[in-house]
């Protein structure tokens, strides 16, 4: 229950132009996505923009376990960074609603697509196969069991190795939906089965880079010392966003394969 009471202290970043650079990348991916240039989209639009993000926490943080600091009027709280419920981990549970939101009306709008608009005529054939779906799943969820295996090691004492191993198998889910995407689907403005597909593989290749990109950033925060086991603010990111990548994925190729079989 929320009760008014404090809980942390809040360190905000530096004065960086940072926000601005990420506005711009970002708009970047409606600009390709609008004048067509969806080949932009994945390297120029979405991983700069993770890129730009993942900047914005680089220098934040403590190396030490501090506890309770004194904040005035008899109260003592800890910093945000060794609290398990802060503005960071609450904001990207936000962030994930919304965006299972937006995912869950990406879907709805394929299955109307498939069951209303059956026996298409003069529609390119699309094969995805089977074998290539079910190796993005496996390594999405093996990337986000390796996160989670991981990040209860790290009440232990964290280790970078699990976190960087998670990342390369997530990036391998993501790169077998991202050569899934250019390879087989036909021209995404041909028609609105090739639109839809490209569309979720695309999606899903987003969302499972992120979450390779979030295990890599862990990883990289405990070399640096950063982490412990009261600060663990993105061993608790990391897992959140390859469980929620290793799901998309799931539905991703389920609908994806079934689109494509449609005729």
């Amino acid at each position: 229950m929320f009760t008014g009471e404090p809980e942390h202290v809040i360190v905000l970043p530096r004065r960086t132009f940072l926000p601005l650079w990420t506005a711009l990348a970002t708009a970047s991916v409606f600009l390709a996505l609008l004048f067509r240039q969806y080949w932009l989209v994945p390297p120029f639009g979405a991983l700069l923009t993770l890129g730009m993000f993942l900047q914005w926490p680089r220098t934040l943080g403590r190396k030490e376990d501090t506890g309770p600091v004194d904040i005035g009027m008899g109260e003592q709280v800890p910093f945000d960074v060794e609290s398990k419920s802060n503005a960071s981990v609450l904001a990207n549970l936000a962030a994930l609603i919304m965006n299972g939101t937006l995912f869950t009306s990406l879907l709805f709008g394929a299955l109307f697509l498939l069951v209303i608009a059956p026996n298409w005529v003069g529609v390119a054939p699309m094969s995805l196969p089977l074998w290539a779906g079910i190796i993005a799943i496996v390594l999405a969820i093996s990337g986000a069991a390796l996160a989670w295996l991981a990040r209860g090691r790290n009440a232990a004492g964290g280790e970078a190795l699990p976190w960087l191993i998670g990342s390369a198998v997530a990036m391998g889910a993501a790169t077998v939906l991202l050569v899934l995407l250019m390879t087989l689907v036909p021209d995404p403005t041909g028609h609105a089965r090739n639109a839809v597909v490209f569309t979720l593989l695309g999606y899903g290749a987003l969302h499972t880079g992120l979450g390779a990109l979030m295990s890599a950033h862990g990883g990289w925060r405990i070399m640096q010392g950063y982490v412990s086991a009261r600060r663990s603010t993105e061993m608790t990111l990391a897992w959140l966003w390859c469980g929620y990548a290793a799901v998309a994925s799931l539905l991703v190729v389920a609908m994806a394969t079934l689109l494509s079989a449609a005729t």
